[in-house]
């Protein structure tokens, strides 16, 4: 970049605009199947390339310019590191993340392309993304990583997301120490970086899975950082090319539509720079190429987006539809760009309405005094920065559906916290001189209107700006970083166990397809169990998996095996079932393959020996056993064609309500089945064990925080970080119980420092006990033996043809 750009970069510049030119790199070579292949190793060349050029030992040992992003890197891996294992967050709250590994699974390996892909939710998500032509250049150093540190790129998208939060704030530390001057003290750049690059909104989306906000705040900061190199020195065309490669970078990642974020800016920054006469300014003629420039290139990206067949005739629903909410609960309000939201989940109002309101407002009217101070001095990294994110950011609230809009603000918030922070900055002190002498030259040209400054500014000296500036700058950092811990300890992260363990079944499946997962399980689906070519029944899908009702699975929501009908089932080779006391045991085609603590999965004969006539469910919800009548066996062994009855015995689990317990905390409001652990305490319950054995004890239900069960003051186990979909449940262990009466108790001890402690109420039950014993075998009897079946507890009775 520096030998492009024709003059020496500093550290600050360079590393945006590298990772710029990765996503460029990327998403170019992605473009066709005939370079998909060099994409990886092009980046790798390059990187090499930079190291010949800049020997490691010409590096300076420590740079200032690293600690911001350093600092910004650990308090957006804080959620992630101190959980304690790889993992990401926003999970249950927003399945995007799993379309964005899709993607870059498909992108990185065969370009854009859905040629040669077979029947699967994989499939579908691709095709309702890459097919119109959806930017994936947001997600694209994942597959990066994956290629460098052989790791799964489910692992590593919070990583990449804090490593553009780092870059960001990189970007801000070079603009606030341009605007600040060489007399300002040494932390002031650094520590404003670091806050402004955590602003409440954008690090809830963070939280929430939001990578191509995190990209778009990076990119713009980067831009508005080098872009003024064109306005200093010689060579001054080359001193464009670093700009032009961020803007290539932002049609990578943000579509042509992601130019509103850098030419309004643009253009507005040049218009309110230009009628400083007394600054060296390029001709006029230069200017009014650069107007000219910005505006043809505003027209060529509103052209590409509004042509019809275009991107936004493609997705008008989404980017202009007035009800399109997604996954929010609603519109969310313009005043959140200030960075200040005093709430766990930005979607939700604040829970200190007062104080959040006065700190914005004391964002607002810092932030408005930095936007005039950065005009008024000619500060033209940040002028340019903050115009481009105001302009882009409001300009996208204003025409686009709640969902985009929501985005937009996301993205520009860093703009609004960083502008009162210098506002702060600049009261503090009389430092702020501007590095380039353009302070010197408005003091030397200073003849017009001096006697009517000078009164203005006595005026100005009335005010304790020392002490104004103090105590707005700490409000301002109480309430992002308040704003974030309530964040922090609310974040919904991923369970790591239960994906680990489906990206081993992915593996070892892969090729055995197809595969059907009665769970919700978007992840599971669209990223680690791709190459079986897996749907989810309640996900995207082609085939229809129809219930007993004729009826497909609602979005989102999960299913026992014994609910879907048969012969639509029996398209699936392999099933991938989540494990659950109450769940029923697949049809008889299907035998065990494997099973871990959270995922079995079932296979069948590539060709089945025997065809599977009918099939006679039992049990309910919680109990997969019922009994039979005779006469509903003798009708089933009536059917046409059928040989032999083949009937799976099971032994039901016991099931206790926890809302039926004998004493818990009144704040626990209840239901027959369940519990809602709403603060710390215990609820205490009886159960009468009917049998000897060791039993296997399962809590249905979402914990994030810490659950403990104790079974005659004995601890069985305590489990964290187990948020589930719908319908599943947690194990605890086993333990070995004689017949009698037990007192279990379930403890939460409410939140604590760790990520995700706190959040709504984790509502847990029912408690499900189930003995420990190898499951019987399938009893197989002919037609006439069906009285043999009559009174036994079964899970199902299949009648059997040849």
């Amino acid at each position: 970049m520096e030998r492009a750009g024709g003059r020496a970069l500093p550290l600050s510049v360079r590393m945006p605009c590298g990772v710029a030119l990765t996503i460029g790199v990327l998403d170019l070579f992605t473009r066709s199947t005939s370079t998909v292949s060099a994409a990886i190793p092009a980046v790798c060349a390059l990187a090499a390339g930079g190291l010949v050029l800049r020997p490691p030992w010409r590096w300076r040992r420590l740079d200032r310019a690293l600690v911001a992003p350093a600092v910004v890197f650990a308090v957006y891996g804080a959620p992630i590191v101190l959980s304690g294992s790889a993992t990401w967050a926003g999970y249950v709250k927003l399945d995007d993340t799993a379309t964005w590994l899709a993607l870059v699974d498909r992108t990185l390996t065969a370009g854009h392309t859905l040629a040669g892909l077979p029947t699967s939710t994989y499939t579908d998500t691709l095709a309702a993304y890459l097919t119109n032509g959806y930017p994936v250049g947001s997600f694209l150093p994942l597959g990066l990583g994956h290629a460098l540190l052989a790791q799964d790129i489910a692992w590593l998208t919070d990583p990449w997301m804090a490593f553009a939060a780092a870059m960001l704030a990189m970007s801000l530390y070079r603009i606030a120490a341009r605007a600040l001057g060489s007399g300002a003290p040494r932390w002031q750049a650094p520590a404003i970086a670091v806050i402004s690059a955590q602003p409440a909104l954008l690090y809830g989306y963070y939280l929430w899975g939001g990578m191509k906000e995190m990209t778009g705040a990076m990119l713009v900061a980067a831009f508005a950082s080098v872009a003024p190199l064109a306005w200093e020195g010689r060579r001054r065309a080359r001193a464009l090319i670093p700009a032009l490669v961020v803007v290539w970078a932002t049609l990578s990642a943000l579509s042509a539509g992601g130019l509103v974020w850098l030419a309004p800016g643009a253009v507005l920054a040049l218009l309110a720079l230009a009628p400083r006469r007394d600054l060296r300014l390029p001709p006029a003629r230069v200017l009014a190429r650069a107007v000219g420039g910005v505006a043809a290139l505003c027209g060529a990206a509103a052209y590409l987006a509004l042509r019809p067949g275009g991107f936004v005739a493609r997705n008008e629903s989404v980017l202009t539809g007035g009800n399109e909410l997604g996954n929010l609960l609603g519109p969310l309000r313009l005043r959140q760009i200030a960075g200040i939201w005093l709430s766990g989940d930005f979607r939700t109002a604040a829970t200190s309405p007062t104080v959040t309101s006065l700190l914005i407002a004391v964002v607002v009217l810092a932030g408005a005094t930095g936007l005039v101070l950065a005009v008024y001095r000619s500060r033209r990294e940040l002028t340019l920065y903050l115009l481009c994110s105001l302009a882009g950011g409001l300009i996208v609230y204003w025409v686009s559906s709640p969902w985009l809009a929501g985005k937009a603000l996301a993205t520009a918030s860093p703009a609004v916290v960083f502008a009162a922070l210098i506002a702060c900055a600049i009261a503090l002190g009389g430092h702020a001189t501007d590095a380039g002498g353009v302070d010197g030259a408005l003091e030397r040209g200073a003849t017009t209107g001096a006697k009517r400054r000078d009164r203005l500014a006595r005026r100005a000296n009335l005010i304790p700006w020392r002490a104004v500036g103090a105590l707005a700058g700490a409000a301002i950092v109480v309430g992002v970083v308040w704003s974030n811990l309530l964040g922090y300890h609310d974040v919904s992260l991923a369970p790591r166990g239960q994906f680990s363990e489906l990206a081993h079944i992915g593996e070892t499946i892969a090729g055995e397809g197809p595969t059907l997962i009665t769970d919700y399980s978007p992840f599971g689906a669209r990223h680690f169990l791709r190459e079986a070519e897996a749907e989810s029944a309640s996900d995207l899908r082609t085939r229809f998996d129809p219930l007993l009702s004729d009826k497909p699975l609602a979005k989102a929501t999960t299913a026992d095996i014994d609910q879907f009908q048969t012969t639509p089932l029996l398209v699936y080779r392999t099933l991938v079932l989540r494990r659950s006391p109450v769940a029923s045991r697949p049809p008889s085609p299907y035998t065990l393959r494997s099973r871990d603590r959270y995922w079995e999965v079932w296979q069948r004969p590539v060709t089945p020996t025997a065809a599977v006539l009918n099939h006679l469910p039992l049990g309910d919800a919680v109990r997969p056993g019922g009994v039979p009548t005779c006469a509903t066996v003798l009708g089933l062994a009536r059917t046409a064609g059928a040989r032999e009855l083949i009937a799976a015995p099971v032994e039901n689990p016991l099931v206790v309500g926890v809302g039926e317990a004998s004493s818990h905390p009144r704040r626990w409001s209840d239901g027959s089945e369940y519990l809602s652990l709403n603060g710390a305490g215990t609820a205490r319950l009886i159960v009468a064990v009917p049998r000897a054995g060791r039993y296997e004890l399962w809590l249905g239900g979402s914990m994030s925080g810490p659950v403990r069960i104790a079974i005659n003051g004995v601890t069985l186990g305590t489990r964290r970080y187990e948020t589930q979909e719908d319908g599943q449940y947690v194990p605890f262990g086993a333990i070995g119980l004689q017949r009698g009466r037990y007192e279990v108790r379930i403890g939460y001890d409410g939140g604590d420092w760790r990520p995700g402690s706190g959040g709504p109420p984790a509502t847990v039950g029912p408690l499900v006990l189930r003995r420990e014993a190898p499951p019987p075998p399938l009893q197989t009897v002919p037609v006439r033996a069906a009285a043999s079946l009559c009174g036994l507890t079964l899970d199902w009775v299949e009648a059997v043809g040849g």
